[in-house]
């Protein structure tokens, strides 16, 4: 395997792009706080909605359609 290329969250290899795994555990951790947040009634689904959008439109760039499954799935499963 070829060395890979860090650029704006992700790194480029010539056949894939991966988002880097910090960047996966530092928005799982956002997430789970935004759901804690929307389950004490602190804020609403409107910005719940709107940060899932903007991670899913800027990690569709890369090979993370897994990523996304996996992460929306399994975090709404273990919601409060």
């Amino acid at each position: 395997m070829s060395e890979g290329i860090p650029f704006l969250g992700f790194v480029i290899y010539p056949d894939r792009i991966r988002l880097k795994r910090r960047k996966g555990i530092a928005y799982r951790r956002k997430f789970r706080g935004l759901l804690r947040q929307y389950a004490a009634g602190e804020i609403g689904l409107e910005q719940v909605n709107a940060s899932v959008r903007g991670w899913v439109n800027h990690t569709r760039f890369g090979n993370t359609v897994g990523l996304r499954k996996g992460l929306l799935s399994r975090e709404i499963v273990r919601s409060p």
